[in-house]
């Protein structure tokens, strides 16, 4: 079980109550570096999303890289959606009122319920989004949105809080896919190249369906949702 409410491992219960949201260690860090965030296209203007879901409910795992951007649909979801919001923002502290909100109909609108229920189609089929936001959990590699992905010039201390659930995870012998950048994740969390993670056939399309992984990697998917 991880404790969750740990303010000494939990970074973002820190993030600053008006924009731009970036974590003052990470801001810190990288002008340390000789890097402005505000060169590295972030959308700061809108919440972070490092994860969602709840670690200690989450069945499988799956690694992103970071949020994404539309500015027409994320606009709409965090500056017109108080509702949206919120969620978001109790989402950093695994409060949420719907663990994995972007699977909660409410936002079906939005560009986050667009993305997630496409890719988890089949298995929202079979589960319901319901039983899906309460045991799937996504770790971003960054939590910051942009529109395509760069990664920064050094390990962010955000980003060591994202890793530390991805080793509690492989503690808890728990499925993980990897839905992009291996390298990236096993370089940052050498644990995981020993542990007999799911990989995706093509990263750029990451369904998550049978079509997309090896032969019984997804019956091992539907066998720890069931479970």
């Amino acid at each position: 079980m991880i404790d969750i409410s740990c303010f000494n491992k939990n970074p973002w219960l820190g993030l600053p109550k008006n924009a731009p949201f970036i974590l003052s260690d990470d801001s810190q860090v990288l002008k340390d570096r000789g890097v402005n965030p505000d060169n590295l296209n972030w959308k700061l203007e809108l919440l972070p999303v490092p994860y969602l879901g709840n670690p200690n409910k989450a069945k499988v795992v799956v690694l992103c890289l970071n949020p994404g951007y539309n500015k027409i649909l994320d606009e709409r979801a965090y500056f017109k959606d108080k509702y949206y919001f919120r969620e978001s923002l109790e989402s950093l502290k695994f409060t949420s009122h719907t663990p994995f909100y972007c699977l909660d109909t409410k936002f079906d609108y939005s560009g986050g319920y667009l993305w997630w229920t496409r890719l988890l189609k089949p298995l929202i089929k079979d589960f319901g989004l319901k039983v899906m936001s309460e045991k799937l959990m996504c770790l971003q590699y960054i939590g910051y949105h942009s529109i395509t992905f760069r990664e920064p010039p050094c390990i962010l201390p955000s980003q060591k809080f994202t890793f530390y659930l991805l080793e509690q995870a492989i503690k808890e012998n728990k499925t993980i896919v990897i839905m992009r950048s291996k390298k990236l994740w096993i370089r940052s969390v050498p644990k995981l190249g020993s542990y007999p993670f799911i990989e995706l056939k093509n990263y750029r399309m990451p369904f998550l369906t049978e079509k997309n992984t090896e032969r019984g990697d997804f019956q091992q998917v539907i066998n720890a949702l069931q479970g």
